[in-house]
């Protein structure tokens, strides 16, 4: 054994443990298998273990039950989804495997990470949107049908509405409150992850009467690493700092009190005599695009921006941004 410094590389003593080690993981081994030992890369510290990839196919497995209930209620039309499993091929691996004509929402999972994919296939996304119109298609589309600019924009709305049901799923992502920043068919575009690391693939299958279709979310695996801790290991989690500040009585009463909130369309003026002369059917101008954000107030405050919607069987208003206090 040769010297370096002030003693041997490996002294005899680790060898016998080593060799002690290697004869334990034999007899844990199943009889006509051969033990082998296998190599970790510790420079790739964003690979899953096999306690969190069983946690995530769980996660997985419950969105997909939550999504045939709430989509079939949201779309009024027998839908189902159906988890079919993970696999982590490489990013290129991955863009390989894509359809000729891939729709792909992208949006960030979290945002110290690159973003997440969720591609549906074009075959059953058009069906998804002609059932938002109200009236469900019968026929599966072309594979080589080209998206136009409404129907991007309802299919945006319908995956923000499957990415709010993910969150009620999976309480880590609250915090981050995942949403579509934009619907594209270019793959060049993608930014998940570098060509030579690997992501986590979920595949699911939408299906909506008798047309289905594959579906794949792509996400990045430092985004799942972070997601995978749980409240108790993560002292950040927004609901262990929210306690920590209702410690006292006073203050946990102060939380359970109600607060009336009002969600503002737009204000206008009228003269009086067109007031006295106002019935069904007139239309009274708001001075403001149809486009532009709701204002949602505080007990009379304004606090936030919002957007006008349907959730479940309900309108609804989600929250954008607040409003900068002057």
């Amino acid at each position: 054994m040769s010297d370096m410094g002030d003693g041997p590389l490996i002294t005899q003593d680790e060898l016998d443990i080593l060799t002690a080690s290697m004869q334990i993981a034999e007899q844990h081994v199943a009889e006509g298998r051969d033990a082998h030992v296998s190599l970790y890369d510790f420079r790739d510290t964003t690979k899953l273990s096999p306690d969190q990839i069983r946690e995530l196919e769980d996660r997985c497995t419950v969105l997909s039950k939550v999504l045939s209930r709430t989509l079939t209620a949201y779309l009024n039309a027998p839908v189902t989804v159906t988890f079919e499993g993970l696999d982590h091929p490489t990013f290129d691996q991955y863009i390989k495997g894509l359809p000729p004509n891939p729709v792909l929402a992208i949006f960030p999972l979290d945002p110290h990470t690159a973003s997440a994919v969720w591609q549906i296939d074009v075959s059953c996304a058009v069906p998804l949107i002609s059932a938002m119109l109200g009236a469900p298609n019968s026929q599966p589309a072309p594979p080589t049908h080209e998206l136009t600019p409404i129907e991007s924009s309802l299919l945006r709305r319908l995956i923000d509405e499957i990415l709010h049901t993910w969150t009620l799923t999976w309480p880590a992502l609250t915090a981050y409150q995942p949403r579509v920043e934009r619907i594209t068919t270019t793959v060049a575009t993608l930014d998940i992850t570098s060509d030579a690391q690997e992501v986590c693939q979920a595949a699911f299958r939408f299906r909506i009467g008798d047309i289905s279709g594959p579906s794949n979310l792509a996400l990045p695996q430092a985004a799942l690493q972070r997601l995978l801790r749980t409240d108790g290991d993560n002292p950040t989690a927004p609901s262990a700092a929210l306690d920590s500040t209702l410690s006292t009585p006073l203050s946990q009463q102060t939380v359970r009190s109600v607060l009336p909130i009002t969600v503002e369309v737009a204000r206008t003026t009228l003269p009086l005599r067109n007031l006295a002369n106002i019935k069904p059917g007139d239309v009274i101008p708001l001075h403001k695009h149809p486009n532009s954000p709701l204002t949602v107030s505080v007990a009379g405050t304004p606090k936030f921006y919002a957007e006008a919607g349907h959730y479940m069987a309900h309108r609804a208003a989600r929250i954008l941004k607040r409003i900068p206090t002057p």
